[in-house]
């Protein structure tokens, strides 16, 4: 089936890797997912345009997939400040209207989070985009069969206003449930560290914040997990001691769905080993074909660089669902 695809601020890739044939240029101006030679994005995606400035000039394409910044609505940085940012001044939100408005792309698909409209008008939402209809789902990622049983999202599916009505039927809220899945089902094979499909953790010597004013090492964390911490899922602090975020440290247990996937290094598998990014990456449902950039002389950056790519973006089965229905609709038309 014959359609073209750009990224606006959707990642390195997450978001788009189920249309890989289709995609034509991706625009993300947020430096946290860029490597220095463009090495992450050319793993997956060749020489496709990587485009990191602003710019006015956008390829047309018949559809468009961007999941904006979030960090103004987070429960991250609630827990910090104690109010939300504002969205109006979100040069990557910002950016997705306008793509929205020069390419004019026959159906677009938007994520965030499930609070976007707290910080940003609804109203003024849906007028910037008042030349589409808007299809508006606030749920669970487990609807769309992603194993993230806590982690809720707000996804818009855009048709345009000149294309016929009976195709909105496609992009009803899917219930998937049944494909969901405990953390042993989805990452219990991975044992032995496997360099190639970026399955690496941090030297166990190092330290990271474990809460606020307490640096631990790696080794005594999982001491820690093993021993005082056997069988939890949280941190429990000494008195006296909070966290500095609300998310605070977990792990996730065998048998048991696992929490909300983060880019920090605070979260840990049953072994009180620190999630690795292949981990994470299975949590949010992209397969091991999507490659994840590592080179063993500068582990740490790759790491990290690996956590942002694929934490955060939209779990995987979202855009397959999107893929799926948008080809139904596609045919539908050509009928």
């Amino acid at each position: 089936m014959d359609y073209s695809v750009i990224g606006i601020n959707s990642g390195l890739g997450v978001s788009l890797f189920p249309f890989k044939d289709k995609v034509i240029c991706n625009v993300e101006i947020r430096g946290i997912f860029h490597t220095k030679r463009d090495e992450q994005w050319k793993l997956n995606f060749g020489n496709v345009p990587l485009i990191k400035k602003l710019t006015d000039e956008f390829p047309k394409a018949d559809v468009l997939i961007s999941s904006p910044d979030c960090g103004s609505g987070s429960i991250l940085r609630y827990s910090r400040s104690k109010e939300l940012g504002d969205h109006l001044k979100n040069h990557s939100l910002m950016l997705f209207f306008v793509g929205v408005r020069k390419i004019q792309p026959k159906f677009f698909y938007f994520e965030n989070l499930e609070t976007l409209f707290k910080s940003f008008p609804k109203e003024r939402f849906v007028d910037l985009l008042r030349d589409y209809r808007l299809i508006e789902h606030i749920a669970p990622v487990s609807n769309w069969g992603n194993s993230q049983i806590n982690r809720k999202r707000l996804v818009v599916i855009g048709i345009r206003r000149d294309l016929p009505k009976k195709i909105d039927k496609y992009f009803k809220l899917p219930h998937y449930e049944d494909q969901i899945r405990f953390c042993n089902e989805i990452y219990g094979d991975l044992e032995a560290e496997k360099p190639d499909i970026c399955h690496v953790r941090e030297n166990y010597e190092e330290f990271i914040s474990i809460h606020a004013k307490k640096k631990m090492r790696l080794i005594d964390i999982q001491a820690d997990w093993t021993g005082r911490l056997k069988g939890k899922k949280r941190w429990i602090t000494e008195p006296g001691f909070n966290f500095s975020t609300a998310p605070g440290v977990y792990r996730n247990l065998k048998h048991d769905y696992p929490a909300t996937a983060r880019k920090a290094n605070r979260q840990f598998d049953h072994n009180g080993l620190t999630l690795t990014p292949r981990q994470l990456a299975r949590i949010q449902g992209v397969p091991d074909e999507f490659l994840l950039y590592y080179d063993d002389t500068k582990s740490k950056y790759c790491i990290n660089k690996a956590r942002c790519v694929v934490t955060k973006t939209p779990p995987m089965e979202i855009s397959i669902w999107f893929k799926r229905k948008l080809e139904k609709a596609l045919k539908k038309l050509s009928q």
